[in-house]
């Protein structure tokens, strides 16, 4: 990965929030997609980018169900309505789960499985009970950025999924950008 890749995916992610494009926010996502690609060190191939599409496309459901049901959350709390507010948290957060094992956690197991998408899922979801403290925590990242005041539904969300796939390859970008001491 070179520093233009990451200035690239940051500047067209900008663009697309400043240009309010039909359908920016799946055009964002599927570039968050696409450079775990490189975050993870895969080889950029025309099969690993087909593995990240079909992942992308897998998740596509549940970005446009947490959509709404993110929305609800603001709604909730600005009617005060704190019970709804709760269970509309609860259900928020299991679809961040399932954000982050689309997003995040699928791709360790991608290139180990040929890009193969049923069984890289299913190797996922087996090795979810050795990680699951990483991932509770990944989730809560994901479900705290995604409160970010101030901008539309599905931005905040794609910011939570940008910051973090940012912060969690910090070490990796500090090597792109030549701070490595």
């Amino acid at each position: 990965m070179k520093r233009k890749h990451i200035l690239l995916f940051l500047a067209s992610n900008l663009l697309l929030y400043l240009g309010d494009v039909f359908a920016s926010g799946l055009i964002a996502l599927a570039l968050i997609f696409q450079m775990n690609i490189l975050f993870k060190r895969i080889p950029l191939t025309k099969a690993s980018q087909i593995g990240a599409i079909k992942l992308y496309l897998l998740s596509i459901p549940v970005f446009f169900f947490l959509g709404a049901i993110h929305s609800f959350l603001f709604v909730y709390f600005h009617d005060s309505n704190w019970l709804f507010l709760i269970f509309a948290a609860f259900v928020a957060y299991g679809l961040f789960f399932l954000v982050n094992f689309f997003c995040f956690f699928a791709f360790e197991f991608l290139e180990k499985n040929n890009f193969q998408i049923m069984t890289t899922l299913q190797d996922a979801a087996n090795d979810i009970q050795n990680k699951k403290r990483g991932l509770f925590i990944q989730t809560s990242y994901l479900f705290v950025l995604s409160l970010v005041p101030f901008i539309n539904t599905e931005w905040k969300i794609i910011f939570s999924l940008m910051v973090y796939q940012l912060y969690s390859s910090r070490q990796y970008l500090k090597q792109v950008f030549g701070f490595s001491h």
